[in-house]
């Protein structure tokens, strides 16, 4: 089965970033043409540059407007069928500020999953709008946070267990990049910290959890790539260059236990995958632990550009 897509959004995440070479896979658009259990159906974007080479490369109709494809679709399509027919997938990859607007604008379409990029939400009053929204309907959302799908990530921690200390570091803000470690890190200590303390002045916060503790140094231009390391009685795992290279210490000494050059593309096969089991009944919570991360950074005092 090909579930059809809807795309929003033909920027870096959503087309740029491989547009040079789509098989590398970075992208919404190459990871959904590279898996045979999807199908773009339409792409929509405001920019006129952006549709003529999504559509030059990928021979996918592009529209510069929702009501556009709208129109076309039901001008095309079997007067009984309407145009939310035809879609099981709509892909939100749009500035984080416009995120709500879209997503409330599909809601029409009644697509099973809305696929949003994170931060889900630019203000404490988007956030609570998301909130109502998703618990309004039966319409799926799922963030993509794709390293929370990371299977053998996964593996690893439930491994080291007790006394956990997380140390974070991104060369970007909190919101924007490092919500990608914090949902993974509020699922691992089974929800939201009882403290957390915010220094922007030292681009810090630390989180306070019943069992463990967290330092997220971010905006951090020293660096080229995020990663992060978790101390435990039973080991440490050290994640380096955005999840290239990952080393386990423990009794048996230090080793490599993985190492891949292109594991952004296995990000987004694994947020693909997860998306598949969703659309056959798999409980997702991306978007509740990313509301979460979110309400907690916004109550703590970090606005959406820390």
């Amino acid at each position: 089965m090909s579930y059809r897509v809807l795309m929003i959004g033909l920027g870096n995440i959503g087309y740029g970033y491989d547009a040079h070479d789509p098989a590398l896979g970075y992208t919404h658009a190459s990871a959904l043409t590279l898996n045979q259990h999807f199908s773009i159906v339409a792409a929509i974007d405001p920019l006129a540059a952006c549709r003529e080479k999504f559509s030059a490369q990928y021979q996918i109709p592009c529209f510069s407007t929702l009501e556009d494809w709208v129109e076309a679709a039901t001008d095309s399509e079997d007067e009984l069928r309407p145009p939310h027919a035809f879609i099981d997938i709509v892909v939100i990859a749009t500035p984080s500020p416009l995120h709500l607007e879209h997503c409330s604008a599909v809601m029409n379409l009644k697509p099973k999953i809305i696929v949003v990029e994170k931060p889900l939400a630019n203000d404490v009053i988007q956030l609570q709008a998301f909130e109502k929204l998703q618990a309004t309907t039966n319409v799926k959302i799922m963030v993509n946070t794709f390293r929370l799908y990371d299977a053998w990530l996964n593996k690893q921690l439930q491994y080291l267990k007790g006394g956990a200390k997380f140390t974070v570091w991104c060369n970007k803000g909190l919101h924007h990049n490092a919500i990608h470690f914090l949902v993974i890190i509020y699922r691992y200590f089974g929800g939201p910290p009882n403290n957390i303390k915010f220094d922007r002045n030292q681009n810090v916060v630390c989180l306070e959890f019943d069992s463990g503790l967290t330092h997220v140094y971010f905006n951090n231009t020293t660096i080229d790539e995020n990663g992060f390391s978790l101390l435990t009685q039973t080991g440490m795992l050290s994640y380096l260059h955005g999840g290239r290279m990952v080393y386990l210490h423990d009794n048996n000494g230090s080793q490599l236990i993985g190492e891949n050059e292109n594991r952004l593309k296995g990000y987004m096969d694994d947020f693909y995958s997860a998306v598949i089991r969703t659309l056959n009944g798999e409980v997702d919570n991306s978007f509740t632990l990313c509301w979460l991360v979110q309400r907690d950074l916004f109550n703590a005092g970090v606005e959406i550009h820390d």
